[in-house]
């Protein structure tokens, strides 16, 4: 039965010469392309491993929306799993030229032989307003080197660069990126399209944006393998808890902080407007005495306007009795009789009995009384013109009446009452 077969066999294979040369020659390419992909995997990891072992690659990145600090990254070496880190700083932006322009991701270049860059061309960045790019990026931007561009970082990040423009001064490699898939951003269509280094010093942040850990230990390992991932996992699950107490911490530090800012602002307010109560009571005082001594004026124009009124009445009744005084004594007989002018008695002719002497006297003497009543006016006596004994009294200037007053009453004469004695 067998050996029938066999002839069988021998027999198809004598009639189909071509068609089984076929077949065993495409079996035998798919054999060894099957051979291929199984040695060629785990060659491409080893290469892959060597190349990130070879610029240190970490096995670990810390991230945190409230910021790491050098606290942060001291707590993190202090574990034993820890081999060595470095605190970084990793920022979004828009990264453009004179042509183009596109959202990059910003690094910040090693101190401490963590993630190192292989430079492809030119140098590396000597100043703050250097950087180095990947090659994609010059093409991207139609940029070459010694050409600068401009980098806008997001509004949150807005201050985060020490300067706007930067000179690029050669191109790089980072062992971050194994592919041409650069990641994902909130800025733009939300696609990072390059990436590019600057100097730590290029950064004008107070805290850190990422850091980067080694794992110790898994240099020896191969990465892309499970037993690599199962080493770097274990040591993530054992930070967790200090990441946690980290978090903590750095939140009830910012707390402090933004109390601390509030006091500060909360003093400077107070003491703003203390100053301002102060300047406003100040003012406010000599207001007060600006307007008293503006009332104390006015007061003194009023008492200055009512006595210049009563001495003008003073003056205007003087001047009355004046006009009557003249009228009675325009109203006199001509012969051997006799007026009296504001009240003075006649005098009696010469020669007149002792009787009428007496009455003579009583004049002067009455006289004497009025200038009395009349402030002390003082009496005066001459000769008339017709050769009559004339006797005068004038009102002198009083004490109780402004000077204004006396001007006036000078000029309008003074009171003068006259006797005529024949």
């Amino acid at each position: 039965m067998r050996s029938a077969m066999n002839k069988d066999f021998l027999r198809e294979i004598r009639n189909t010469r071509s068609r089984f040369l076929s077949i065993l020659i495409l079996v035998a390419l798919s054999v060894a392309f099957l051979s291929g992909l199984k040695a060629t995997a785990p060659d491409m990891k080893h290469t892959g491993d060597d190349y990130a072992d070879s610029l240190h690659l970490a096995d670990i990145q810390v991230l945190s929306n409230l910021g790491l600090t050098d606290g942060d990254l001291a707590a993190l070496l202090a574990r034993e799993e820890v081999e060595s880190g470095e605190a970084v700083y990793v920022i979004d932006a828009y990264a453009a030229s004179d042509n183009a322009d596109l959202v990059a991701k910003v690094y910040s270049l090693t101190d401490c032989d963590i993630n190192n860059v292989v430079l492809r061309e030119g140098r590396m960045p000597q100043r703050t307003d250097e950087c180095v790019v990947e090659e994609m990026l010059l093409d991207q931007l139609d940029i070459e080197l010694g050409d600068s561009i401009t980098l806008t970082p997001s509004e949150q990040m807005e201050d985060a660069l020490r300067h706007e423009r930067f000179k690029v001064v050669g191109t790089i490699r980072s062992p971050v990126y194994f592919s041409v898939e650069r990641g994902t951003s909130a800025l733009g269509a939300g696609t990072v399209k390059a990436y590019l280094y600057l100097p730590k010093d290029a950064f004008s942040l107070d805290y850190y944006t990422a850091i980067n850990l080694r794992v110790k230990g898994a240099a020896e390992l191969t990465a892309f393998y499970e037993e690599y991932d199962d080493s770097v996992d274990a040591v993530i699950d054992a930070l967790e808890p200090l990441g946690d107490e980290r978090a903590a911490l750095r939140h009830d530090e910012l707390v402090d902080e933004a109390t601390e800012k509030l006091d500060d602002a909360q003093q400077k307010l107070d003491d703003a407007k203390a100053e301002a109560d102060e300047e406003l009571g100040k003012a406010e005082r000599e207001l007060a005495d600006a307007r008293k001594e503006l009332d104390d004026g006015w007061q003194e124009y009023r008492d200055g306007a009512q006595e210049l009124a009563d001495a003008k009445i003073e003056v205007a009744d003087a001047y009355s009795e004046l006009q009557d005084g003249e009228q009675q004594d325009g109203q006199r007989p001509a012969r051997g009789g006799h007026t009296a002018r504001k009240g003075l008695p006649v005098a009696s002719p010469h020669g007149a009995t002792a009787e009428e002497e007496g009455r003579h006297r009583q004049p002067e003497q009455q006289v004497a009384g009025i200038g009395q009543r009349r402030a002390h006016g003082v009496m005066t006596q001459g000769q008339g013109g017709d050769g009559r004994t004339q006797c005068g009294l004038v009102e002198a200037p009083r004490a109780d009446v402004p000077n204004a007053v006396h001007g006036d009453a000078q000029r309008v004469a003074a009171a003068v009452a006259m006797v005529h004695l024949e």
